[in-house]
């Protein structure tokens, strides 16, 4: 009875639960899960996410490989873990949990295991090490994972283009629900009150942790032109350490005179509410797969201007603006502009939001990851 049990329909397998986009996207998937036996091993500590699953009855095995994330000896007692619950599916996110959920997955006996890629690979990117990572993924895509699912058509062709096994691609876009970011005017001005941001002022949102690859540089490059041309504006730069503590941040602010135009907010939990408070929003990313970030700001009708980068471009159509990737003078032209032309933000509001509801709801997404767990797990049944 025991045994029984013990065994598990989904093992899900993360990196670590701090907040982020494939973390979003796995809190959703497991929340909507309501029938089935399911747990999740997180390979570092205690992050964002922690208590909101908790608070979901979802139990969480974390095994802390903080500082090594090759130890031996908790890759060992994660392989007993798993031989322990034996799982009819292991679903594993992002590049390190591939591996190890992938090649413990396979040596337990795991019927099904399912790899989930939340990046958009450009070699030229990324370090040495992830490199030799992603390149060893690539050879044993062709035997370990049955599925391998990503969230943008660019990061499918990518990893394939770089050996990723082609019969076992499955899209899924990601999907934000629309009934948690919507348009809201009372929030709006209630938002920009508290911020201290007159009606008048051009509030630009940004929100990203602080990390080279998300451009705040380019970013802060870009606003000091914008400067030049037109002060009356504020940046709402939010984001896990993006406060007056980041020295480096907080030093490119005062090289570049922008004191009194950046308000470094840090990070939220309520990103739906202080969303709304824009009236554009601003990736200035190197490189993105499927950005969360601009479709909970579409959902919520907020035009944004981005870098050329990942699926940005066709996520956003009509709805906002793309410029070269890593070109501050383009993203300050642009925006200039924009800023000049405020009453072409209104219809890109409604495009924006329409976007979403067609082709990106939550509801779309929740449903095909239900429906592949259903058909590998009546597989599985002897």
């Amino acid at each position: 009875m025991r045994k029984i049990e013990e065994e598990l329909d989904i093992l899900f397998i993360c990196n670590s639960l701090d907040l982020g986009g494939a973390e979003k996207i796995m809190f959703e998937i497991i929340k909507s899960l309501n029938f089935y036996k399911k747990e999740i091993i997180c390979l570092k500590g205690r992050g964002h996410f922690s208590k909101l699953f908790e608070n979901e009855g979802v139990k969480i095995t974390y095994f802390n490989l903080n500082k090594n994330i090759f130890d031996f000896i908790k890759i060992l007692k994660i392989y007993g873990f798993i031989l322990k619950k034996k799982p009819k599916i292991i679903h594993s996110f992002l590049y390190h949990s591939d591996v190890i959920g992938g090649i413990l997955g396979k040596i337990t006996f795991t019927k099904t295991i399912l790899w989930s890629v939340h990046h958009d690979y450009i070699k030229s990117d990324n370090s040495d090490l992830r490199n030799i990572q992603v390149n060893f993924l690539s050879i044993i895509s062709n035997f370990i994972p049955d599925k391998i699912i990503y969230c943008s058509k660019e990061s499918l062709k990518h990893h394939e283009d770089i050996g990723y096994c082609k019969s076992k691609s499955f899209l899924i876009n990601n999907g934000i629900s629309t009934k948690k970011f919507f348009p809201s005017e009372k929030i709006h001005y209630k938002i920009r009150k508290l911020l201290g941001v007159k009606k008048d002022t051009f509030l630009i949102g940004h929100i990203a942790r602080f990390h080279p690859i998300k451009g705040h540089k380019i970013l802060i490059k870009c606003l000091n032109l914008v400067k030049k041309e037109n002060d009356n504006f504020k940046c709402l730069m939010i984001g896990s350490n993006v406060n007056k503590k980041n020295k480096s941040l907080t030093n490119q602010i005062i090289k570049n005179n922008l004191e009194k135009n950046i308000i470094l907010y840090g990070e939220t939990k309520f990103p739906q509410k202080l969303i709304n408070a824009f009236d554009i929003n601003i990736i200035s990313s190197l490189s993105e797969n499927s950005s969360l970030v601009l479709m909970e700001s579409m959902a919520t009708g907020i035009p944004t201007l981005a870098t050329n980068v990942g699926s940005l471009s066709n996520t956003i159509g009509k709805s906002g603006w793309v410029v070269k990737n890593k070109s501050s003078r383009e993203l300050a032209e642009k925006l200039i502009y924009i800023i000049k032309n405020k009453s072409s933000l209104k219809e890109k509001s409604h495009l924006a939001r329409d976007i979403i509801s067609l082709k990106y709801s939550q509801e779309k997404m929740l449903k095909r990851y239900n429906l592949t767990y259903k058909i590998y797990l009546k597989k599985n049944v002897k």
